[in-house]
C-alpha cells in the first residue's frame, strides 16, 4: 500500500505499539461483552455484508460510511454468490450460537481500514471492541485453530505488501495473546499481501478498500 516506508521489519514479531489496558478492566469488559452477545441475535438479509467492528475514535473515520462502501464494493464483485451466498461469516452471529463451532465456517472479514492507519501496523485503539469479540469467540472454541490472514491492496512493491500483511496479522495475534491471554498455539498467521484481491487490483485506493483486510479462518477440531 502506498510507497514503501522504513521501519517495517518482516521478521520482527514484537509489535510494540499494541494497546495497553488494565487487565482487571479488560476482564470486566469481556464479561459484559459476553453477556451482551448472548442477549442480542443480529439478523441480516441475505445480501447484507455484516462486519462486527468497534467504534473508531483515534482517526476521523466515519465507520458507517466505510461499511456502506464495503457493502457497495462487494456487491459489484462479478463472482456468483459473492453477496447472496454470503462470502463471509458474521462475528456477532457466531458469538450468539450456543456451543462450539463444529463445522467449517466461512471466514470472518475485518477490513484493515478500521483496524490500522493506512500503511501502518499499529492497531487503532478503536479496534479493541472487535478484537475482544474475536477473543471471546476463540475462548468459546478452545479446540479450534484460528488462522489470521493478512491482505493488502496492490499499491506499492509486492514484497513490501507481503511484509505489511504479515505484520498486521501479527499485530492482531499479539494483541489477543497479550491482552486476553489467548494461547498462542491456537493462532496461526498467514500473509498473502496483494495476491488474493476481492476486487480489481487495478482500482484506486478507495476502490481497493476491500482488498485491505484481515480474514479469520476457523478450523474446527478434527474428529
Amino acid at each position: 500500500e502506498e510507497k514503501p516506508l522504513t521501519g517495517i521489519d518482516p521478521g520482527n514479531k514484537d509489535v510494540t505499539s499494541l494497546l495497553e489496558q488494565d487487565s482487571e478492566q479488560m476482564r470486566k469488559d469481556l464479561m459484559a461483552l459476553a453477556k451482551s452477545s448472548l442477549e442480542e441475535t443480529p439478523v441480516a438479509s441475505p445480501d447484507q455484508l455484516v462486519i462486527g467492528l468497534g467504534e473508531q475514535k483515534d482517526n476521523l473515520i466515519d465507520e458507517e460510511t466505510l461499511l456502506k462502501n464495503y457493502k457497495e464494493t462487494l456487491a459489484k464483485l462479478s463472482g456468483p454468490g459473492e453477496v447472496d451466498g454470503g462470502r463471509f461469516s458474521d462475528l456477532d452471529q457466531l458469538l450468539s450460537n450456543v456451543g462450539p463451532i463444529l463445522d467449517q465456517t466461512k471466514p470472518i472479514l475485518m477490513p484493515t481500514d478500521l483496524l490500522f492507519g493506512y500503511n501502518e501496523v499499529s492497531l487503532y485503539k478503536g479496534a479493541r471492541k472487535s478484537l475482544m469479540k474475536l477473543g471471546l469467540l476463540i475462548q468459546k472454541n478452545p479446540d479450534s485453530t484460528f488462522i489470521i490472514e493478512g491482505h493488502t491492496d496492490s499499491t506499492g512493491p509486492e514484497e513490501y505488501n507481503l511484509a505489511l500483511s504479515r505484520q498486521r496479522a501479527l499485530s492482531v495475534k499479539e494483541w489477543l495473546v497479550k491482552n486476553l491471554s489467548i494461547p498462542a498455539q491456537v493462532l496461526q498467521v498467514k500473509a498473502f499481501g496483494e495476491t488474493k484481491p476481492l476486487t480489481s487490483p487495478k482500482g484506486t485506493k478507495e476502490e481497493q478498500s476491500l482488498n485491505r483486510r484481515v480474514e479469520i479462518v476457523i478450523l474446527p477440531p478434527s474428529n
